[in-house]
């Protein structure tokens, strides 16, 4: 019987299924199996499944019903007890799978750190690790993520806390793995401590995320809609999801879902920029399949395009001079904070996302010592870290997660009053 089952629908995918199912019998863990769910394709997928077919290879065929429809179908047919979602073009590192299963323990879930690859698997340097805080209630009620490829649940577990609900929700186009992250949470599901290994490779294609950004906002704001209860945490959410959700529609210049994105908002605000802007980079990057070591050299043609579909909007410039000053700002950033510092005082950084640990590692370059505050501490490992309630008026705090409102508001209530924003990154 295996252990985990690698869940794979597959939709005219016979260009790359045969990676995807080789990464999964390469794992060293043995006790393994590949479902695959041909999900009603029309090119050659069939026959590139079934040439794989084997003990460790199953196949489910059905009439073209969707991304969750062949999520589920797969997970109702997977043997083992813990499942991972896996797209017909990602692939996993041949450990993932004994690490992963080492690593859930008792929990119902666990991420793993993926890689952006190209479209032909090659290396674009651009490594994205696990984040704890990532799965906690406050930072899913602004978005996702979290690929799915990239996580291991435990069946049982899952079950217990959803009930007759421990499924992709079928009514959903896209988003479909946001909303049960979000109705884990909502629910109590309790995350292992993530894996920080890249074990998951993601892999990007020209133009991608550029088709359905219309789609994926009005889906992920029903979503948020359906399950939000407190009028706050909604419309905080619907806000940030909104935000993130023009960027990706200014990256594929649909100019169109940019003013209903637009309208829906209202006026942009000061604190809508870090949001926008860090979603902005993230979903030109991807589109260009282009790592972090080419973001200097792709910055003119992006900053061409973003001005083209904001055209004469007021908050235009101050946009892009942001996009443009990109993440090898920390530095300059972590400087200005430290010359803030006078003899026995703290540097503290807020926020271990993926600009905190930026800032910590600008912050180590340095050479200069740093603690740490985040909302959940299992995200900080072995870093000196502190809480909220333990800062002293004259500590120099460095807030760096796009979303900053509420933290700002607790800083006020401690006193704290030298505080670096920086700009996006």
């Amino acid at each position: 019987m295996p252990r985990l089952s690698y869940i794979i629908p597959a939709y005219n995918a016979e260009r790359t299924l045969d990676q995807t199912v080789r990464s999964v019998l390469a794992q060293t863990e043995r006790d393994v199996e590949a479902v695959i769910v041909d999900d009603g394709s029309t090119d050659g997928t069939r026959h590139a499944a079934g040439a794989m077919l084997g003990p460790r290879v199953a196949l489910v065929s059905q009439a073209n019903r969707g991304l969750a429809a062949a999520r589920n179908a797969g997970w109702r047919a997977a043997r083992a007890g813990r499942v991972c979602f896996l797209d017909a073009d990602d692939v996993v590192a041949p450990t993932h799978g004994a690490t992963m299963l080492g690593a859930i323990g008792s929990a119902d879930a666990v991420a793993c750190g993926h890689e952006m690859v190209g479209p032909g698997l090659e290396p674009l340097h651009w490594r994205v690790p696990a984040i704890a805080s990532d799965s906690t209630l406050s930072r899913l009620l602004e978005g996702n993520r979290t690929p799915v490829g990239s996580v291991v649940v435990d069946t049982a577990r899952v079950r217990a806390r959803l009930g007759g609900d421990a499924s992709f929700d079928e009514s959903l186009p896209v988003v479909e793995d946001w909303d049960l992250w979000l109705r884990m949470a909502l629910a109590g599901a309790a995350w292992a401590p993530p894996v920080e290994d890249a074990l998951f490779q993601y892999r990007l294609t020209p133009g991608s995320m550029s088709s359905d950004t219309g789609l994926m906002w009005r889906t992920g704001v029903g979503m948020l809609t359906r399950h939000v209860s407190d009028a706050r945490d909604l419309a905080h959410g619907v806000r940030a999801w909104s935000v993130q959700s023009l960027a990706k529609a200014v990256a594929a210049e649909q100019t169109g879902v940019v003013g209903d994105i637009g309208r829906s908002l209202g006026d942009l605000r000061a604190e809508d920029l870090p949001g926008l802007v860090g979603a902005l980079r993230w979903s030109l990057a991807r589109m260009s399949c282009a790592g972090p070591r080419e973001w200097a050299r792709c910055m003119p043609a992006w900053t061409q395009r973003v001005r083209a579909v904001l055209g004469e909007h007021p908050m235009g410039a101050e946009i892009l001079d942001a996009l443009a000053s990109g993440p090898h700002r920390w530095r300059a950033i972590v400087e200005r904070a430290a010359g803030m510092l006078r003899p026995g005082e703290r540097l503290v950084v807020y926020g271990y996302g993926r600009n905190g640990r930026e800032a910590v590692r600008a912050a180590c370059d340095l050479g200069l010592t740093v603690s740490v505050i985040d909302d959940d501490p299992r995200a900080l490992g072995k870093l000196p870290s502190m809480r909220t309630e333990d800062l002293a008026v004259e500590d120099v705090v460095l807030v760096t997660p796009e979303e900053r409102g509420r933290i700002l508001a607790r800083l006020a209530e401690r006193g704290v009053r030298r505080v670096v924003l920086p700009d996006a990154a």
